[in-house]
């Protein structure tokens, strides 16, 4: 059972298959922001993954992939849904409810999310092995030790390491603060229907506060965040704060102009790494070569204001729609 369930995805097969190319429905064309280059056709089963991503111990001492099983039972509910909108342009509540969830888990199930809550783990640990060391609490190290301490500081000799599953909590609690917030948003879900397409990264949800105001960050769960997500190649979701002109749960309607080029550009500064694409772009290769060295925490670049100035697609009670 170890075995077969080795190569753990981070970002689903099933959504990566949504920004596939259109004659290779396994394959995909990747965009790496390191080497500011296309890395050619890859294959949907071989990206966003990493051998036993989500395992965990068991009390006996062993391995468990039951995390892996709960995901498959999640992305297959969300991806009928997916496939429902896209087919009926229709969200009912209850599938909006999915959808908000399986969001919230692209959000916290990659290394953007978890590799934050092992950084900061692993600062509390050594933050408090110094406390101890210097109180004397700890035993005498030994003189062959006491040598390559540095600035009295202990971490200098003894490096902490945080287990892995240690974040797996903290994802699904963030993902359902997350799931909580976006049910609670309008979503304004555009459609494309010529041949532009939306692309998808190792980092697929984008968020940012609705505010222009420099230096405020907040988190995805915050009432007054902005959510985009390009759930297929063809099919935006852009969760916001409800304004007083909204009547109805979500609306569905077309891309405005340069709207695609726009969040394009945007998914490869969000990224970390790898941008995916259904079709070969020097366009995108641009923006790739433009966005190299940047990565998801990146904050000099606010793709909200970008987004509200232009489309209007994040009001608040005080802004009037701008009508096309």
């Amino acid at each position: 059972m170890r075995d077969e369930k080795k190569n753990q995805h981070f970002v689903p097969r099933s959504f990566i298959g949504g920004f596939a190319i259109d004659s290779e429905d396994s394959l995909i064309w990747g965009y790496d922001k390191k080497y500011s280059k296309c890395t050619g056709k890859r294959s949907i089963d071989r990206i966003c993954s990493s051998d036993y991503y989500y395992e965990q111990p068991t009390p006996d001492g062993g391995k468990t992939q039951i995390l892996e099983d709960g995901f498959q039972k999640i992305e297959t509910a969300a991806i009928r849904v997916i496939g429902n909108l896209s087919t009926s342009q229709k969200l009912p509540p209850e599938d909006k409810g999915c959808l908000a969830f399986y969001i919230g888990l692209l959000l916290t199930r990659g290394p953007s999310f978890r590799d934050g809550i092992h950084e900061f783990h692993k600062h509390a640990v050594e933050i408090l092995l110094q406390k101890e060391y210097e109180s004397g609490r700890l035993p005498e190290p030994p003189e062959i030790l006491k040598k390559h301490i540095v600035n009295n500081d202990i971490t200098s000799v003894v490096k902490t390491e945080i287990l892995p599953h240690v974040s797996l909590q903290h994802m699904f609690d963030s993902a359902n603060n997350i799931s909580k917030s976006l049910c609670n948003k309008k979503w304004d879900i555009y459609y494309i229907k010529n041949s532009e397409f939306f692309v998808t990264s190792d980092t697929p949800v984008m968020f940012e506060h609705i505010n222009s105001k420099e230096n405020q960050t907040i988190g995805p769960a915050h009432p007054q965040s902005l959510i985009l997500c390009p759930i297929t190649k063809k099919i935006l979701i852009a969760a916001r704060p409800y304004c007083k002109s909204d009547c109805s749960g979500f609306d569905f309607m077309p891309v405005k102009d340069g709207m695609v080029d726009k969040l394009n550009e945007l998914m490869c500064f969000n990224s970390q790494r790898f941008v995916y694409a259904s079709e070969k772009s020097q366009e995108l290769l641009g923006y790739i070569r433009k966005t190299k060295g940047t990565h998801k925490s990146f904050k000099s670049y606010r793709f909200g204001d970008a987004i509200i100035c232009k489309w209007d697609i994040n009001l608040s009670g005080k802004i009037k729609p701008v009508r096309p």
